[in-house]
C-alpha cells in the first residue's frame, strides 16, 4: 500500500487552479499585449529595452513569459505608450483606462 505524506486539502487544489488560470491568463493576454504595442508602434525589443534601461535580453524574456516585468517597468511602458497599466496587463481593453 502506498502512504501519501502529504495530502491535498481543498486550498491546495484552488490555489493550483487559480495559478494555472493565471498563467494562462499571462499567455493569452499580457504578454502578447507587450508585443503587440511594441509593433504597433513601429519599435524593436532593443529600442524598448533602452526605453527601460535594461538589455535586450532582458525584455526579449518578458515578452516571451520567461521573466517577471518588474512593475516600475510596466509603469514606464504605460507613460511611454500613452496608454493605461491596465491595458498593458490586459485587464482592459481600454487604452485610457
Amino acid at each position: 500500500m502506498i502512504k501519501f505524506q502529504h495530502k491535498l486539502t481543498i486550498y491546495d487544489i484552488i490555489q493550483s487552479n487559480i495559478q494555472r488560470i493565471g498563467d494562462n491568463f499571462m499567455q493569452e493576454y499580457y504578454y502578447p499585449r507587450l508585443k503587440d504595442i511594441r509593433e504597433d508602434n513601429d519599435k524593436t525589443q532593443k529600442d524598448i529595452a533602452e526605453v527601460l534601461n535594461t538589455t535586450y535580453q532582458y525584455y526579449s524574456a518578458y515578452e516571451r513569459g520567461v521573466r517577471d516585468i518588474p512593475s516600475h517597468h510596466i509603469i514606464t511602458l504605460a507613460k511611454y505608450y500613452n496608454v493605461s497599466t491596465d491595458y498593458l496587463l490586459g485587464l482592459s481593453n481600454d487604452k485610457n483606462k
